[in-house]
């Protein structure tokens, strides 16, 4: 389990990568759909989140922080046909062990039925053959 700020931004980058956060595909992604709807941001932060990221970003440490007094966290149902981001892809192939138990695998990939949505400039090995 994540914690909210990695996925709506606000988590800081770590020491190890100072300059990337893996909150900041979604709050990119949040920028772009919102600013598609007539927001406006400022042109020089805009810029700086402007999709796709570099793909550095997807790799970037998912902090966990539950406490009990939240009761116990449960998965999300991701129906077959989701969108989901291609930083997911590159995080199921780049990083051992790293498979939420919520999607669909196939040999560590999200499987064939899910519609990826481009956030990160995906690495070349890391996409999966027709997506």
């Amino acid at each position: 389990c994540g914690v909210h700020s990695d996925v709506g931004g606000g988590e800081p980058a770590d020491d190890e990568t100072p300059d990337r956060a893996l909150s900041d595909i979604t709050l990119a992604w949040m920028m772009s759909k919102a600013a598609a709807l007539g927001l406006r941001f400022d042109s020089e932060v805009r810029q700086q989140y402007a999709l796709p990221l570099d793909p550095k970003f997807a790799l970037d440490t998912l902090h966990s922080s539950w406490n009990p007094l939240w009761g116990f966290p449960k998965a999300r149902v991701i129906a077959d046909d989701a969108s989901i981001a291609d930083s997911v892809v590159i995080r199921c192939q780049h990083l051992d062990g790293w498979q939420p138990k919520n999607l669909k695998l196939v040999d560590g990939a999200p499987a064939p039925g899910y519609q990826i949505e481009r956030v990160v400039s995906a690495p070349a090995a890391a996409l999966t053959a027709g997506r």
